[in-house]
């Protein structure tokens, strides 16, 4: 990786070569979201490192992680539990065990009750978890690549929640051109709602859901004489039971957002 070294400031303090624990302050290359200078350190094991300055003086950061995954593996020989209630990996480790093979566990019948299970090498010791998957990053929890499959070192990564959430059974994949997305993905992707992909996916041609307007058939094109000729008791129906935000409800029958407000309303067609 490479760092680009920034000047201090008048006030900042200037560590450069000064030991703080295992680690030694080579140069500032950058700021955090606090505005705290991070520094880049080399580490007695060989690793190296950015970390703020306050954490440095202080002493909360004393490595790169190797005294942390030291510590872990230590406590963690033959799966003892002694010293590990509190640590975010241990959890980890714990609780993918015991979805999977403690009937009794809430959640086991979206893990052990589908067949899914943890291999041997991970079920039978911490510490072999912990060296095929290094220590837990904050934020993130295990995730299985393929969520049919089971807890193995070739099918499990850190991942954000954001990552699990596109990857559960539960979220529907879509194929387009080649490209398989899930429905939030395709919605980021389009700049449109998943509400309105489901809509679309209801009644629409598969071209048409993930085409511009410009390029859709006639009968979907906003001000496409169908729609923006006059709205219909149907449409008008349609529209006073629709879900979606307003605004893709117009984008659809090529009528303005107030419009939409009005029927839903009611303040026109009051007879239907």
């Amino acid at each position: 990786m490479t760092y680009k070294i920034i000047p201090l400031s008048n006030i900042a303090k200037d560590i450069t070569g000064i030991t703080f624990g295992m680690l030694t302050a080579i140069a500032p290359v950058g700021k955090s979201k606090d505005s705290t200078i991070m520094w880049l350190c080399n580490c007695e094991c060989g690793g190296t490192a950015t970390v703020r300055s306050y954490a440095l003086r202080n002493g909360a950061t004393r490595s790169c992680g190797c005294l942390q995954v030291k510590h872990i593996v230590r406590l963690g020989k033959n799966n003892k539990r002694h010293g590990m209630a509190g640590n975010t990996t241990y959890k980890s480790w714990q609780h993918m065990k015991e979805r999977c093979h403690k009937p009794n566990t809430t959640d086991y019948h979206r893990y052990g009750g589908r067949g899914i299970t943890v291999c041997k090498r991970w079920l039978e010791s911490f510490d072999n978890f912990l060296q095929d998957m290094g220590v837990k990053p904050e934020g993130l929890t295990i995730d299985r690549i393929d969520n049919d499959g089971n807890y193995t070192p070739e099918n499990c990564r850190w991942a954000t929640l954001r990552q699990q959430a596109n990857n559960t059974r539960a979220n529907k994949h879509i194929t387009h051109n080649g490209i398989t997305l899930t429905q939030a993905q395709w919605s980021r992707r389009l700049g449109i709602s998943p509400a309105t992909i489901i809509w679309r996916l209801k009644r629409w041609d598969i071209e048409d859901v993930f085409a511009p307007p410009s390029e859709r058939k006639s009968r979907h094109k906003r001000g496409s004489s169908q729609h923006a000729s006059k709205l219909t008791e149907s449409i008008v129906l349609s529209i006073r039971s629709d879900t979606r935000l307003a605004k893709d409800i117009a984008l659809e029958y090529g009528v303005s957002e107030s419009t939409i407000g009005r029927v839903r309303n009611r303040n026109t067609w009051k007879h239907v």
